[in-house]
């Protein structure tokens, strides 16, 4: 009885062992992602966006993660304009986008979301100076925004040069949203849903060249 229970003993010991990989390898779930500039989801395997320039980490401190991808770019004057988006593998939340504005060796940054909230003037523009600066960076924030997150948050564009990066950030990243979809009909399927149009209702100049963009032919 003795050996019979010192034998089941050690049989029940080896299945355990050599079932314990298949409890602890877990299938690994792929990360899903939410585009900064349209708040489309995607996943690695559908689409690809670039990686940054390196002059990003180089002129800007606050950027610390594994990966950091470029989803539009402006040059204008002497100042070139980005939305990116960073991410690391341990992170906990969700990754957030970032509007960035270098102009020489400066570096200065803003909410991506905030960026892309401007207003344009229905009545045209009185000042005609092209003041480089990435658009709202200095504009001031409406109170319920610190009070209300579910508050609706725009600033009004000051300058025709405003409006003009803004819309030009929008068009790059149509463009290369279009060219990281591997299926680059599977991206306008996406963006061209009433979903998307309307989740970005709140956003003007995005809405705009959204309607446009899904207007046009393929």
């Amino acid at each position: 009885m003795t050996t019979n229970l010192r034998l089941g003993y050690v049989l029940g010991l080896l299945l355990l062992l050599c079932s314990e990989p298949i409890f602890s390898q877990k299938k690994a779930i792929a990360p899903r992602f939410q585009d900064p500039v349209f708040g489309i989801q995607y996943t690695a395997s559908s689409a690809s966006f670039e990686d940054a320039p390196a002059k990003i980490r180089h002129s800007c401190s606050s950027f610390s993660q594994e990966h950091l991808w470029e989803f539009s770019h402006v040059s204008d004057g002497q100042s070139d304009y980005y939305i990116v988006m960073g991410w690391s593998h341990n992170q906990d939340g969700d990754s957030l986008g970032t509007a960035v504005w270098i102009k020489g060796k400066d570096c200065r940054v803003s909410e991506s979301t905030w960026v892309l909230s401007g207003v344009p003037s229905s009545n045209g523009y009185t000042d005609s100076q092209a003041m480089e600066g990435l658009p709202g960076i200095d504009a001031p924030t409406p109170k319920t925004c610190d009070s209300d997150p579910y508050a609706v948050c725009n600033y009004q564009l000051k300058t025709a040069h405003e409006e003009e990066v803004l819309r030009k950030l929008v068009e790059d990243a149509l463009l290369k949203a279009t060219k990281a979809y591997k299926n680059s009909a599977s991206f306008r399927q996406k963006a061209c849903s009433p979903s998307v149009v309307k989740q970005n209702s709140s956003f003007p100049i995005v809405e705009q060249e959204l309607r446009k963009f899904c207007s046009s032919s393929q």
